[in-house]
């Protein structure tokens, strides 16, 4: 999977915590309905549900990324070593 593009923000801005599935997509350079199969098929980290609307966690999705995108069982072991979130 590849780790695609960084996320931009104006001078200033902050970093959002949460992102939506589009910018996902974009982060990881990869289409939204791949994205849907991934999380439905335990392939990138468990989203956050606020309401309807799904999130995920961009702190993760880093540490996640730089860990080498491990599938969600792996990434979640409570005995994997990981960056700290």
């Amino acid at each position: 999977m590849s780790t695609g593009r960084e996320m931009t923000t104006r001078p200033g801005q902050p970093q959002p915590l949460l992102i939506d599935i589009k910018e996902v997509s974009r982060m990881l350079d990869r289409s939204v309905m791949s994205i849907r199969r991934d999380d439905d098929e335990g392939r990138i980290p468990r989203s956050v549900t606020i309401g309807k609307s799904k999130r995920w966690r961009l702190k993760e999705l880093r540490a996640w990324a730089k860990a080498g995108c491990p599938d969600r069982m792996t990434w979640e072991s409570p005995w994997a070593a990981r960056t700290a979130l």
